[in-house]
């Protein structure tokens, strides 16, 4: 897959993403990655509650992945960012092969 086509698929799997309010599958992975973070805003609910994707959908946790980017949390904002595609294994893999994209993309929010 040529560079060009990789990029877009992820910056498009992050659009989609930063743009969907429903059940995030990804709530549990995003909010340990963004842990311990002074200057952002988490759900306080346990890490293992169900509930959590519900309570903190895509968008917000794509949000404070934004924001902990921007406060120099580079490596936490991408592992948050990747978390939002969990539940698309491909999708979820393409990401974690290609973290500076992922970076390039918080960069761009």
């Amino acid at each position: 897959m040529p560079d060009d086509t990789i990029r877009d698929d992820v910056y498009a799997n992050l659009n989609w993403s930063k743009g969907d309010s429903g059940y995030n599958e990804g709530a549990v992975c995003g909010l340990q990655a963004l842990s311990g973070i002074t200057g952002i805003t988490l759900p306080t609910i346990p890490f293992e509650e169900d509930a959590l994707g519900n309570i903190w959908v895509r968008v917000d946790m794509m949000n404070a992945a934004i924001s902990a980017y921007q406060l120099g949390f580079v490596d936490q904002a991408v592992q948050a960012a990747t978390c939002s595609q969990v539940h698309n294994p491909d999708v979820y893999q393409l990401l974690s092969n290609n973290p500076d994209i992922v970076a390039d993309w918080l960069s761009d929010n």
